[in-house]
């Protein structure tokens, strides 16, 4: 599907069916801005939310460097303490994947904290994460990172 007055854009869903429900995230690639969106709604659980990372790791339409803004607003699903330490093992073994950075936008001050600590867990496996309660805040502080790294890219 392309999005009206976008051109280029086409909303992607992840094919992969958990029974004959699809899994709750759709990914959105937006290459002019080097970033994927990913929309959550509805409920999840460590084990969908992590075969919808591995899959958007192994997308060929995903290039890695790119950032990823995760827009969690609509999603019923708080990681719980184990399920932060798995997403930062899962992250270890994925992190040359997400180099660009991840920008996770919450609702609530429950899900603010779980997001934050999840951070500071892949921030120690060297993957750059932030959480935020607002999606315009999220994009740039995503592309200053972008710009940042950029810059780094080209000093060394």
């Amino acid at each position: 599907m392309v999005l009206q007055g976008v051109p280029g854009l086409q909303r992607h869903r992840i094919e992969t069916r958990r029974g004959s429900e699809n899994m709750p995230y759709q990914i959105q690639f937006e290459p002019w801005a080097e970033r994927v969106r990913v929309l959550g709604s509805g409920e999840s659980h460590y084990e969908e939310t992590g075969e919808a990372i591995r899959g958007l790791a192994a997308d060929p339409r995903y290039l890695p460097g790119h950032g990823v803004i995760v827009d969690t607003r609509d999603l019923a699903y708080v990681p719980t303490l184990e399920d932060a330490r798995r997403y930062a093992e899962l992250f270890r073994g994925l992190k040359s994947s997400f180099e660009g950075g991840i920008a996770v936008v919450v609702e609530g001050t429950a899900r603010y904290g779980v997001a934050q600590m999840i951070a500071t867990l892949l921030e120690n496996r060297g993957v750059t994460m932030a959480a935020f309660r607002d999606p315009t805040a999220a994009e740039a502080w995503l592309a200053e990172s972008q710009i940042r790294r950029g810059a780094q890219d080209h000093e060394t």
